[in-house]
């Protein structure tokens, strides 16, 4: 655990390999997707945290041998505390003060009802992407998508000049981008998937493969939008709160924040987006074959004219069975 500073493995560009010498984690110094020091678990191989530092580092002269705790705000998937939407009655709302039940403006005047928040939690310190525009600003983590010329894009993605869709059909461009930390993280969740916040369109999910495509990518080729995956895996939630509302109102998160109804999702594609693209393809076929159909019977249910036409043409078509008998 002690610092090698005078051996070449602490130069810039070489890993100081402590589990080579019998320890448990891996330093390493990364300049992207910032400049930083990455601490890997070697047992595991996998990234414990990700610690910023200023200007490029040159070496890495000491690493722990023993544990390295998880940064509080490991898990945030959302808003900030301090977005303001527009509620319904109410007009603009900060997002922490927000509730199920609250009908929130999505987008071109229309308003809907929130059914859940993916990620609940008032306490968290979180790192977020602060995109500012000419007339707003807007603060999301990373991987949660934003509007930008109609692609749900994940926040970490955009760059100054970039076009942001707002809420009423309008357009902005980004003119700065920051990194802020704020207390209290939320994410809630409408039922066409979308929400106006600060005027600005943005997603109700994050893009789980995180990097700058719209799209879920398999093998390096683009399959098809985020949001339409993400809106279609929703729709049991939408359906179970459609059927009995007060159940999503009495919905409970974990020590994260995280809604109960979202974890198991979310550990799940997780461990998909590990496997190799045989894998994933052979898995999310059948898997997104099935939410499909859900997401046919929920539209048919909640649209009045198309479950008529249903009706109708099931009435018809057994009148003509028996009249032909």
């Amino acid at each position: 655990g002690r610092g090698y500073s005078s051996s070449n493995e602490c130069a810039f560009g070489r890993t100081y390999r402590s589990h080579k010498r019998g320890m448990k984690w891996d330093a390493s110094i990364s300049n992207y997707p910032r400049d930083s020091v990455v601490i890997v678990d070697m047992s595991t191989q996998e990234v414990a945290c990700q610690v910023d530092v200023p200007g490029a580092p040159g070496r890495i002269v000491w690493a722990p041998n023993n544990s390295v705790p998880r940064p509080q705000n490991q898990l945030v998937l959302c808003f900030s505390g301090e977005s303001t939407v527009n509620v319904f009655d109410k007009g603009a709302t900060q997002m922490k003060d927000l509730n199920i039940g609250d009908k929130v403006k999505v987008n071109n005047g229309k308003y809907e009802t929130i059914y859940s928040f993916g990620h609940k939690n008032a306490k968290t310190m979180g790192e977020f992407v602060q995109l500012r525009t000419e007339k707003s600003k807007i603060e999301l983590s990373k991987d949660h998508m934003i509007f930008s010329q109609g692609k749900a894009l994940p926040a970490g993605a955009m760059k100054i000049g970039d076009i942001l869709d707002l809420s009423d059909g309008d357009s902005a461009k980004v003119t700065d981008i920051n990194i802020v930390k704020r207390q209290g993280a939320f994410a809630p969740f409408t039922t066409s998937g979308v929400i106006s916040v600060n005027g600005m369109l943005a997603s109700s999910y994050v893009n789980m493969q995180g990097g700058e495509s719209d799209k879920v990518i398999i093998g390096g080729v683009e399959i098809f939008s985020m949001q339409s995956l993400a809106q279609m895996f929703e729709a049991p939630h939408r359906l179970a709160c459609a059927v009995n509302f007060g159940l999503c109102e009495r919905e409970s998160y974990n020590k994260d924040g995280v809604s109960i109804w979202v974890v198991a999702g979310h550990t799940g594609a997780n461990w998909l987006l590990k496997q190799n693209s045989f894998v994933m393809a052979a898995v999310l076929a059948p898997v997104a074959t099935v939410f499909f159909a859900i997401s046919a019977i929920e539209y048919i249910l909640q649209n009045v004219v198309v479950s008529m036409m249903i009706v109708a043409s099931v009435y018809f078509a057994s009148r003509k069975m028996k009249t032909a008998a």
